[in-house]
């Protein structure tokens, strides 16, 4: 069975590289490389992590989870076990004397970091690095420091909660994820911080949404609305939260209160003012038409849901949304009528999703496959659903 120090020297080597020249590609020296192939979890941080699978052609995930064929089970117990030796390492440290500008910055960046291992693989197996962070501001809750540096630990506590929720929903875990919006909101009132009261009624409309509970996504996404002006949050929180609003009026089955924040959640992201936390960015009107284009789906829609969730699915630069996107594209082209169109892009899906290590979005390709087990005559369903049964991810 393979340990993380395995799984690194196989990849190295296969790459035709000496542990001196991949510590020259990454910054650290021969010996430090020799190390990290000698231990089970180097503790390594994700813009490190990163970096290695950049150099070596190969994803975080397949480094921080190469599964033993024979023996995967007892391969995803090795793995929690290595969570947990992480996170009791990092509280029991020394506590904390005067906490410094450093400190503080050092979990910022590692909340970023991670986002962007999770745009591009999936949050799967990057939850433990989250509940480091959370631990680490913590540990610094419990030092020195003037009243401004306590809100703003408080603050990247809660983000770092809010990470750990998002990649807990990535893998899965809906309850795990609302619990930990809760954390989010409590953070947020001792930091009086609006906007990350704004992030965290964004995530929960989602995961309610995703739950079943379109009610209640409405109504976390209009108090994030609520939040949001507070905060003078800028275009893009707007309209995200609209957009959140919307798809739960399309579920609830309102199609006039949904159309109508459809046309809001457009004029939002084409206003001005106010100032967009950085971890909205990622909603640029590509991403915001492939949301949009799940409600005019819902409501029936299927000319503008296509064109849509066709923009979406084009999206460069994000692998696991665009996968995510890609895959309700298909669905929008079995509510149109083309279940054969719809199966041929699941095929070439596919292969995407099994370099992701997101569960959300292996249960979309299940979702799929479910939706066109009617049509499972159609030369190309039939093909679809042989390969994702292959795969394990077919009923």
């Amino acid at each position: 069975m393979l340990n993380f120090g395995e799984t690194l020297r196989g990849a190295r080597e296969r790459a035709g590289l000496t542990q001196a020249e991949l510590g020259q590609l990454i910054g650290y020296s021969r010996t430090a490389v020799s190390r990290m192939e000698s231990s089970s979890d180097p503790r390594l941080t994700p813009r490190v992590l990163s970096r290695i699978s950049e150099v070596l052609h190969t994803t975080t995930a397949a480094l921080l989870a190469e599964e033993d064929r024979e023996d995967p089970v007892n391969r995803r117990q090795l793995l929690q076990a290595a969570a947990g030796v992480a996170i009791i390492g990092a509280t029991s440290q020394v506590e904390p004397g005067r906490v410094g500008e450093q400190d503080v910055a050092e979990i910022e960046r590692g909340i970023e970091d991670l986002r962007l291992l999770d745009q591009r693989n999936g949050g799967d197996r990057l939850g433990f690095f989250a509940r480091r962070l959370i631990n680490d501001a913590e540990r610094l809750l419990r030092g020195r420091f003037g009243s401004a540096m306590a809100t703003r630990l408080h603050a990247v506590q809660g983000e770092a909660s809010v990470l750990a929720g998002w990649l807990a929903q990535d893998a899965g875990d809906i309850t795990g994820a609302a619990r930990l919006y809760s954390d989010v909101m409590a953070a947020a009132h001792l930091a009086n911080d609006p906007l990350l009261a704004a992030h965290a009624c964004a995530n929960l409309a989602f995961v309610t949404t995703k739950a079943g509970q379109p009610s209640r996504a409405v109504q976390c996404a209009q108090a994030g609305q609520r939040a949001a002006v507070q905060g003078r949050g800028g275009p893009r929180l707007r309209a995200l939260l609209v957009a959140r609003e919307a798809s739960g009026h399309a579920r609830v089955g309102d199609g006039a209160a949904a159309t109508e924040a459809i046309h809001r959640a457009w004029k939002a992201f084409d206003s001005q003012g106010g100032n967009d936390p950085s971890w909205v960015m990622f909603l640029s009107d590509v991403e915001l038409a492939g949301i949009l284009g799940d409600v005019h789906s819902r409501l029936g829609q299927h000319n503008l849901a296509v064109e849509h969730l066709s923009r979406a699915a084009q999206m460069e630069g994000r692998p696991r949304n665009a996968t995510s996107w890609r895959l309700g594209l298909a669905q929008g082209y079995i509510a149109a009528g083309d279940p054969g169109q719809a199966a041929a892009l699941g095929s070439i899906v596919l292969p995407e999703v099994l370099e992701l290590s997101s569960t959300r979005i292996r249960a979309s390709v299940l979702e799929l496959s479910q939706s066109l087990t009617p049509h499972s005559k159609v030369f190309e369903v039939k093909a679809f659903q042989d390969k994702a049964r292959a795969a394990g991810l077919a009923a």
